[in-house]
């Protein structure tokens, strides 16, 4: 993978950068068994496949998505935790018959991710001209209607 897809966090070690367009792609092998994890950036849309063979297909909007599988008769954990809302890291942990077998992370790349500084003003922002347009349409209906 080229260093320029890399970002260093805190801890020193590196984890893969992803954009809103490919999303998070996680990869782990279990008994010759090749586990693919898609989660879409934009949607939350989560695909896993087995030997390239979509198994489960869901959306899920919430911070942690929990699935089990039956593979080859091992009982198979993917969780899947988005563990910053403003950087975009994800980690998905692979666990096998309640045995931890590899956790993976990747964050979004740095053009994509919301900064501490920027976050407040732009919510305050956005807060400020929805509550202006919602105001503008509510009296002009009232006043058109009433």
């Amino acid at each position: 993978m080229n260093n320029e897809h890399m970002q260093t966090d805190m801890s020193g070690t590196t984890t893969p950068e992803v954009g809103y367009r490919k999303g998070y792609h996680f990869y782990c092998t279990i008994d010759e068994h090749h586990i693919h994890v898609h989660c879409s950036a934009l949607s939350g849309k989560e695909n896993i496949y087995v030997n390239n063979e979509l198994i489960v297909s869901q959306r899920s909007l919430r911070r942690k998505s929990c699935q089990t599988l039956n593979i080859a008769n091992r009982v198979v954990e993917i969780e899947i935790t988005m563990a910053n809302l403003l950087t975009g890291k994800v980690h998905c942990t692979f666990i096998a018959d309640g045995t931890h077998v590899a956790t993976q992370k990747q964050v979004l790349k740095k053009r994509y991710q919301l900064k501490d500084k920027t976050f407040l003003p732009w919510l305050l922002l956005c807060g400020l001209i929805g509550g202006v347009i919602g105001y503008i349409s509510v009296d002009m209906i009232t006043t058109l209607f009433l």
